[in-house]
């Protein structure tokens, strides 16, 4: 498991380098005025909470520190990335953690473990993938991205059992 966490941020990595610092800060209307950075900043700091969290413990995504400097310079979000897998190398998956979730007025303290927010952070990043994806096809032509990066591994899989 720990090998596919490392491939998604592969994937992160290798889309950040395609994109010029001012396509990669460019608020586009297809993704409601919002640039592919600043997706890129969001998948990026969950990263950095899972990896605070593996050290105190506690994690919540609703305390993180949004630092602007990832959504506009590809190159920061690359340090911020190197950084990540350097804090990802040498944890251990099973560590139990405790999730913090705020909804509404009400915080909410859930059991959980490394190993299992790193699935979600897979399936989250997936996701922002996925609507980065879309602003290339549409903003970005003379950017070629994987026809497999954005979809989810359960979809891969389904895709290929029924083309055989």
């Amino acid at each position: 498991m720990k090998k596919y966490h490392f491939e998604i941020l592969d994937q992160l990595e290798h889309a950040i380098k395609l994109f010029e610092p001012s396509a990669y800060s460019q608020k586009l209307e297809v993704l409601h005025g919002v640039s592919v950075g600043q997706h890129f900043r969001h998948i990026i700091e969950f990263y950095e909470c899972l990896g605070l969290a593996s050290q105190t413990g506690l994690l919540n995504y609703d305390k993180r520190k949004r630092d602007f400097g990832i959504e506009n310079s590809p190159y920061i979000a690359l340090q911020k990335l190197e950084r990540i897998r350097e804090c990802f190398s040498s944890n251990d998956w099973q560590k139990s953690i405790v999730l913090e979730c705020n909804l509404g007025e009400t915080c909410y303290q859930i059991p959980s473990s490394l190993n299992r927010e790193m699935i979600y952070l897979t399936e989250h990043s997936i996701h922002h993938f996925a609507l980065i994806k879309v602003a290339i096809t549409a903003c970005f032509e003379e950017i070629e991205i994987d026809a497999n990066f954005g979809v989810a591994p359960s979809t891969l899989a389904f895709q290929q059992k029924i083309s055989h």
